[in-house]
């Protein structure tokens, strides 16, 4: 039987909190993902779940990324709820001798409704480091389109655990998924964690113009959805009233680094996504190359 390390962790886990300045419950939290993903690593599951979600960011960058509590898939396979629930049974029930206990008795699976684009499920269930608890939650989509291929790559630790080696979504992917999104919900899209998303991948990601127009094409293929010239959409958005309210209250909650400007992040945006709308609406080559900041340059 593995020893009960749970407090040697959690004092660990608060010396790191208190030398990096940041609160105990965020470095918990992500340590408990980190640990899950972890037990789905070394799961006969590992090769049925694809990462993708605001988490990936902390494997693209080495900067704090947005803060996120959820783990979000791509899975393949049975989709109902009773094989879900009995594959997360059975991937949180391994002991990582990390000192996280998951609690397979707090699990429930839920459809995903509210706002839902995709088909998917949400599952929830808790985590203790000793009398420290985590709420987790999963959202795992079904059916979507992957391109190009997803690619395996290590999860960073939090500690000196072993890391979890996991596919992921491609970067180029996650942009698609993110405009598409932008275009199908157009005025009504609250998420703006979805704009500063796309907005900070445009800053800090180098794209190749062909796979980047590919994946946006084969997402709103796949979804239904029909493109539509940026201009239409910027003017969409800019004529609602409520957006730089959401804009700014979003800045404001998460103290990330962005254009004040709801307009102004559109603008930017304009510069890389104009192209790619142009390109699936005449079906034309995108053959330039994204620089990060900007702009398209020949290959």
């Amino acid at each position: 039987m593995l020893k009960d390390n749970s407090a040697s962790v959690h004092q660990r886990l608060l010396n790191k909190a208190r030398s990096n300045g940041r609160p105990f419950d965020e470095l918990f939290q992500y340590f408990v993902i980190e640990r899950f993903l972890y037990r789905l690593s070394t799961s006969k599951h590992r090769d049925q779940f694809v990462l993708k979600g605001a988490l990936l960011f902390r494997v693209w960058t080495a900067e704090d990324s947005r803060a996120t509590r959820d783990i979000d898939f791509l899975a393949y396979g049975d989709n109902s709820i009773d094989s879900i629930i009995e594959i997360v049974k059975e991937i949180i029930a391994v002991n990582g001798d990390d000192g996280i206990v998951f609690d397979l008795d707090s699990i429930d699976a839920q459809q995903i409704t509210e706002g839902a684009d995709y088909e998917g499920k949400r599952v929830v269930f808790r985590a203790y480091l000793g009398k420290a608890v985590s709420r987790m939650q999963l959202d795992i989509a079904f059916g979507d389109v992957v391109n190009p291929l997803p690619e395996t790559g290590m999860y960073p630790t939090v500690l000196d655990h072993a890391a979890p080696e996991l596919w992921l979504y491609p970067p180029e992917s996650v942009f698609a998924e993110k405009l598409e999104a932008m275009i199908d919900l157009g005025s009504l899209n609250s998420r703006m964690k979805d704009f500063f998303d796309l907005w900070r991948m445009a800053q800090q990601f180098e794209f190749d113009g062909a796979e980047l127009l590919n994946a946006v094409s084969n997402t709103l293929s796949n979804r239904k959805t029909e493109a539509l010239p940026y201009a239409v959409l910027k003017s969409e958005l800019t004529g609602s009233s409520d957006k730089q309210k959401q804009w700014a209250g979003f800045l404001e909650k998460s103290q990330l680094s962005a254009p004040h400007s709801f307009a102004d992040l559109l603008e930017q945006l304009e510069q890389i996504i104009s192209p790619i709308l142009d390109s699936v609406l005449t079906g034309g080559d995108l053959v330039e190359r994204w620089k990060p900041g900007g702009p398209w340059i020949k290959k």
